[in-house]
């Protein structure tokens, strides 16, 4: 292999170390620039959010209910059922 490092200018060969204050300043830039575009649209960020936490909460709920049907069985279900309907008297 050759080396090719001495065919490249010193600028890209070497990497330039940036001071944290600058990279903490992009970071934030980058932040204020999606604030400015997602304040046009506050309803749908807001549907974003009912959405996502209807979703966690689903996610939540489904295992739960089917631990109580597993646990529980359906006889439970099943009396519920039988003292629902009405008793109908002999004749």
């Amino acid at each position: 292999m050759t080396d090719n490092s001495a065919a490249l200018p010193a600028d890209i060969a070497e990497p330039v170390s940036e001071p944290a204050k600058t990279k903490e300043k992009l970071k934030l830039s980058s932040l204020r620039m999606i604030a400015s575009f997602t304040a046009r649209y506050p309803r749908q960020i807001g549907f974003a959010l009912l959405a996502l936490i209807t979703a966690a909460g689903s996610t939540l709920a489904i295992p739960a209910g089917l631990k109580l049907i597993i646990d529980e069985g359906f006889a439970c279900f099943v009396w519920l059922r039988v003292f629902s309907r009405k008793t109908v008297p002999p004749k």
